[in-house]
């Protein structure tokens, strides 16, 4: 985690200059609120990591009031303009994405369903174990990928949620069912949405437009050819 922090530390600092010139604010304004940002969060991990285990059992169903309530504010609260899609609460100027919450309460809840399964010894159980995982999964894939239309947060709290069930002890037949079931959801998630399409394309052949939807990959291609790995 410090590594990924590190390396975000150096990219924004790396492409502030351009940014805070386009938008007319000090050279430091974006590293700084990275710095803020990362200060703010390990200071919230201290906090977090010291709460005893007792406490998140028993929490986990006000995290996922608080949850489905982040979630329908960030529908109803008008969108900026820029950014369109109705992922984010924004208060003043604190704004985050209310799927982030989804995630946390999804983990506390999960984990405490899968440990109690686990004590019972029907961790294989159809209607015990797998009912609520597709019922959660299909929530999420209404709710976050649907109307949210953010298909890569989705993306995460599936493959977050199918390890933990692998670790769980539930048998791999059932997982390669799970994954059965998300494949096609993803299919259908990708092809029913043009710019999703598109991205799918520009993953495959970003060549094909890189001054378009291949943009980005064309310029990390150039990037790693000119100055190689190191």
């Amino acid at each position: 985690c410090a590594i990924l922090l590190a390396i975000g530390l150096v990219v924004v600092y790396a492409i502030s200059p351009a940014l805070s010139s386009a938008n007319h604010v000090s050279g430091n304004y974006y590293v700084t609120k990275q710095m803020l940002a990362i200060g703010l969060s390990l200071v919230a991990l201290g906090i977090t990591a010291r709460v005893p285990l007792s406490f998140w059992r028993q929490a986990y169903k006000p995290l996922l009031w608080v949850a489905a309530g982040a979630t329908l504010l960030a529908l109803i609260i008008p969108v900026n303009p820029n950014y369109p899609a109705h992922r984010w609460v924004r208060l003043g100027s604190l704004s985050f994405q209310s799927v982030e919450l989804v995630k946390f309460a999804l983990m506390i809840w999960l984990a405490g369903m899968l440990a109690e399964r686990i004590r019972q010894g029907t961790i294989t159980d159809t209607q015990s174990t797998l009912k609520p995982l597709f019922v959660a999964l299909g929530v999420v894939g209404l709710t976050v990928a649907g109307v949210q239309s953010d298909l890569g947060s989705t993306g995460v709290v599936i493959a977050m949620m199918t390890a933990m069930a692998f670790v769980a002890g539930l048998p791999l037949k059932r997982i390669m069912l799970i994954a059965g079931v998300i494949a096609i959801g993803l299919i259908l998630a990708v092809s029913a949405i043009p710019y999703r399409r598109a991205r799918l394309e520009a993953f495959l052949h970003p060549q094909s437009n890189c001054q378009g939807s291949g943009y980005q990959a064309c310029q990390a291609l150039i990037s790693v050819g000119s100055g190689g790995i190191f």
